[in-house]
Order: C-alpha cells, then structure tokens, then sequence
C-alpha cells in the first residue's frame, strides 16, 4: 500500500493515508509518479529500484534544458539515446541494445560506431595528437610536427609530398621529387637533369627530412647519359649526413664516389631511397 494523492477527475484532491513510508502522486486515478521509503522515485513503475526510475513499454522521451541549450533521452525498441534534439536527432550517442553498438551522431548522420568487440569504424578521418582530421577522403591525420612516441610499436607520424633537390656548386632541372614519411622513415625518390655541376663529388642537398646519423641510409641508382670509363657493375645513392652521396663500382673495384667527370652536359639521374630520420 502507499499514501497516495490524487488529482480526481471529480471531487478535486483526494488524499489516502498509510504507514508504509511510501508516496504516489495520482491523475484521475493513475499513479504517475512513486516515491518509496528510500526516496527512490519512479515514474511509470511502482516499484523504483534507482533514485531516478523511468520505465515504460513504448517509446519514451525526456528533455532537461535552461534558457539557451537543452538536451533529450528517449528508448525505443533498439536502445536508449541522448541527443540535443528531439529522438534520433542532431548530435549524441544511441545506445543499440539489440545489436549491441554504440552509434555517434552527428549533424543528424551516423559517423562513428563502437560495435561489441569494441572495432571502432568512422566515416572519414580521425585526427590523433590533437590534429583537426582532414575532411578530403578517409584515413588517419597526424599533426603537422610530430609527436615522437618512444613506444616501438606506435606509428606517430605520416607524412607525403614534395621537396626540391639542389646540387652543391651546381644547378639543375628538377623533374620529379616526392617523399612519404612513416614514423623514422623516409622514403625519396627524385628525377633530375644536371645543367651544370662543380669540380668534386657530386652532392644533392634539400632532403625533405633531416638524417637520423652518418649513414642513414641507402637506394637504387639510375638515369641516363653518364660518363664512365668501364662497364658499372653497381650504381647507388648513399646519405650521410643532410645530403645523398652518388657511387659507383666498375668491375674488380671498389665503390668510387661520382663526380664530375661522370657528369655530362645532359645527364639524368633517376634514384630512390629510404633512410632514417
């Protein structure tokens, strides 16, 4: 039993009292809201397990706002939600019980999913280290300077574009030269035609990165219209420093460093690498 206070239909406010320690609020004779000896409160149950109990076997909504902004959680068959607008709405989280997922919504769109084994999908990009995600295709945007991890297993950075070769004492046309960034490593390839180089080695300067070391890394030399006195058994691009180093090996020697006199007027050279930042 429960002292109850009911709205009637006729004869006004009736009131019925009891000891159990328990209140229900009536309208025309149904109760609406419950509050038990705990002062746990229910509404559309008599019986209130939580401090707030709301309970209902059709869709149900609630709304809690002040002058500017407001909010609303509503259930329906698949779960409950929170959202700034009414139902399935807006922005907010949609709890789908029968499926067990969780959607994120946003501008009234699903556009991220937490399903059961705990995969999280989204429709574009997601930003890590504080970056704003790109809204051009899909994928992982990291932000412009690194955030170096010292974990092993955490890739902390990618990165691709274009940077400009140069020769020390030299000049040349620069047909090509892209880069692609993955954590430590960088990947360069770059084609070039030397218009006029300078008595010595020759040196490419500009990397797009600066080395991790001395001998950072190593690549796979190519081009046309060298000048070399014997048939090449082994052509290569060699970092050391900030700048890439050009070597050849003829047979029965060893590795020579490239320099002028292996340059012509006219020549090509096509080289890709990897090396260590």
């Amino acid at each position: 039993m429960a002292s109850i206070i009911n709205a009637a239909t006729s004869g006004g406010l009736i009131s019925t009292a009891d000891t159990s320690g328990i209140l229900q609020l009536q309208t025309a004779g149904t109760t609406a809201v419950t509050v038990d000896a705990s002062q746990n409160v229910g509404i559309g149950t008599a019986s209130p397990a939580y401090k707030l109990d709301l309970y209902t076997t059709a869709q149900f909504s609630g709304r809690w706002s002040n002058a500017t902004r407001g909010g609303y959680f509503y259930t329906d068959s698949g779960g409950p939600g929170i959202f700034n607008t009414p139902a399935y709405g807006g922005e907010g989280m949609y709890f789908h019980a029968g499926s067990n997922y969780i959607q994120f919504i946003t501008n009234s769109n699903e556009n991220m999913r937490l399903d059961s084994a705990g995969g999280l999908k989204t429709k574009n990009t997601i930003g890590v280290g504080d970056a704003t995600p790109s809204t051009s295709g899909a994928g992982i945007t990291f932000p412009a300077t690194q955030s170096a991890s010292s974990n092993a297993n955490t890739l902390d950075d990618y990165e691709e574009g274009t940077w400009t070769p140069a020769v020390t004492g030299g000049t040349l046309t620069v047909n090509a030269a892209t880069y692609t960034k993955i954590g430590n490593q960088v990947l360069i390839a770059f084609d070039v035609k030397f218009t006029s180089v300078a008595a010595g080695a020759i040196t490419i300067t500009g990397l797009p990165f600066s080395t991790g070391g001395a001998d950072a890394g190593i690549g796979a030399l190519g081009g046309d219209k060298y000048s070399f006195a014997s048939a090449l058994t082994l052509t290569s691009s060699y970092f050391q420093g900030t700048t890439v180093f050009f070597f050849y090996q003829t047979s029965g020697a060893n590795g020579v460093r490239m320099t002028d006199a292996n340059i012509t007027g006219d020549t090509t050279v096509r080289a890709s690498a990897t090396y260590k930042v």
